[in-house]
């Protein structure tokens, strides 16, 4: 393949501010927030840290908080626990290849990614947003997702990388179909080509002396910017003697119950937009009953194979002091990949509740910043 044209598919906007010097000067801290894509084990996230590090000169410390299937709305609530935490430097954000997947409404797009933008740069971090390609959506500035997302960008003076667009105008669709194996994820050589042309946007970026650019006031009335995760605990369950707590990977707590128990949870903290669970080979249909309204959802995918973490979204969120009740139904999955004789278990490990202002701990991290 030649050469492609990648700076003709960057905004560079207010680029890295001080990161983008640090970057190039000593040890940063580089976040990956994203979804399938970034989460994939052998795609482009790893590679490209490489090539920062190798093209900077510096071992840059990799945070990777790559989710499935999760939109902008799944990394928003991620954000706390997987990127904050860490004082990341610079946070990539690659969140259109989910939000096209999901289809998440363009209108919801730009205040969940503002309640992004917004908790980064308050905390002197650099954010990039990266359009990856999927084969069933199209990249042009036209799309109602980019448009969202890049409006939101300028507002914030955020750089973007639109990599789909670049896979549009200069690759065949042979070409394409080489570097995705299904449309959406990346082959190894996928991987290496997205990774080389990223670097050298990455490092095109930094390379351009832009001053700090200060927070403008919020560009939308709905409120992201404090959304949080409430953690699920054994007295929210109807019977908690037959639920137990347990640990994701021997970290991440959650609550465990099987179909003949059921969780309730209810704040006045805000709206709730869904839960954080624990998605697997005992994944499988589940019931959500709110403000008089009972649905049932498919939590199983065809990716269920192994256990993850995943948030999922509520069709509509759950209105401020109402109740949710969720429960698994035991039912078997309409799919012969999936194994029929798992036994049915609902894991949840927090509710996704839309705060209209800072909780205790985030006042307090606030202050502690400040203090230092």
């Amino acid at each position: 393949m030649n050469e492609p044209p990648i700076m003709d598919y960057v905004h560079v906007r207010g680029g890295f501010g001080h990161a983008g010097r640090m970057l190039r000067r000593r040890p940063c801290r580089i976040a990956y927030l994203g979804n399938s894509v970034t989460a994939q084990r052998k795609g482009y996230r790893q590679l490209l840290h490489d090539l920062l590090v190798a093209k900077s000169g510096y071992s840059h410390h990799l945070i990777n908080a790559g989710f499935s299937a999760t939109g902008s709305i799944g990394s928003l609530y991620t954000l706390a626990d997987f990127v904050l935490r860490h004082s990341p430097d610079i946070c990539f954000i690659e969140c259109t290849t989910g939000d096209k997947g999901i289809k998440t409404p363009p209108e919801k797009i730009g205040p969940v990614l503002e309640g992004i933008v917004r908790q980064l740069i308050k905390q002197r971090c650099a954010p990039c947003n990266l359009h990856l390609y999927r084969h069933d959506q199209p990249f042009d500035d036209t799309d109602p997702i980019i448009e969202a997302y890049e409006i939101l960008l300028q507002h914030y003076r955020v750089p973007s990388i639109n990599v789909g667009r670049l896979y549009e105008q200069h690759l065949t669709r042979q070409q394409r179909d080489a570097l995705n194996f299904d449309g959406v994820h990346l082959s190894p050589d996928g991987a290496q080509w997205v990774a080389d042309v990223l670097a050298k946007a990455v490092m095109q970026i930094s390379s351009h002396a832009t001053a700090e650019v200060a927070l403008p006031p919020p560009k939308y009335a709905d409120c992201y910017e404090f959304a949080a995760l409430e953690p699920a605990r054994l007295n929210m369950l109807a019977e908690a003697s037959s639920g137990r707590r347990a640990r994701f990977r021997g970290i991440y707590p959650y609550v465990e119950l099987a179909p003949d128990n059921a969780i309730e949870f209810q704040t006045d903290a805000g709206p709730i937009d869904g839960v954080m669970l624990i998605v697997g080979p005992a994944s499988g249909f589940i019931s959500v009953e709110a403000e008089g309204v009972r649905s049932e959802y498919l939590t199983w995918d065809p990716w269920c194979v192994y256990d993850r973490l995943q948030a999922f979204i509520f069709e509509r969120p759950v209105s401020t002091n109402a109740a949710v009740r969720i429960a698994t139904l035991d039912r078997p999955v309409p799919d012969p990949s999936a194994n029929p004789n798992v036994p049915k278990l609902l894991r949840i490990a927090s509710f996704l509740v839309r705060r209209t202002s800072p909780s205790v701990q985030d006042r307090r991290r606030a202050m502690s910043e400040s203090d230092g």
